[in-house]
């Protein structure tokens, strides 16, 4: 009888590890469905990101605007693309150097005599591309260092510039 209890107690040992286990190894599967499910999530945006772009880049009415540092034999060239027609713009940031620290670089325009802040550059758009609000009649883009609100009527240091 002593036998048959020590058979039954280690039976059902076995029996529970076996069903820890199995527990166990479905939570670890969850855990993996929903990191799959936000890389998933991600990797849609950033499709939809770059269908937007290629939509943009590929339209005859948009226009590649080069901003320079204003150096003779400067390299430091980003561009802004701009079009009238989709009413779209968005910009290359990836030749914009990163502003001082409790900075931040400011898309300016020139719309029609008067300084418009548009939106700060963030440092860390996806592949250096960044979505702006369109404005229409402008004359002259500008990025400038800025402080985070920008309450400026005007750019506090350009350091890009359209021609």
């Amino acid at each position: 009888m002593q036998r048959y209890s020590n058979t039954t107690t280690l039976l059902l040992l076995l029996i529970t590890g076996l069903v820890l286990y199995q527990f166990w190894q479905i939570k670890t599967l969850a855990a993996h469905q929903n990191t799959l499910k936000e890389q998933l999530v991600a990797a849609n945006t950033a499709q939809q990101h770059l269908r937007d772009q290629i939509t943009l880049l590929k339209d005859s009415d948009t226009q590649a605007i080069s901003l320079t540092d204003g150096g003779q034999y400067s390299k430091a060239v980003t561009y802004l693309y701009y079009n009238k027609t989709r009413e779209e713009a968005a910009i290359d940031i990836g030749g914009v150097p990163p502003p001082p620290p409790d900075r931040v670089n400011w898309l300016w325009v020139l719309q029609q005599g008067k300084f418009v802040p548009v939106a700060p550059l963030v440092n860390s758009a996806v592949g250096s591309w960044q979505k702006l609000p369109f404005l229409p009649n402008v004359d002259k883009f500008m990025i400038a260092i800025g402080n985070e609100k920008n309450t400026s009527t005007i750019p506090e240091l350009v350091i890009f510039t359209s021609k």
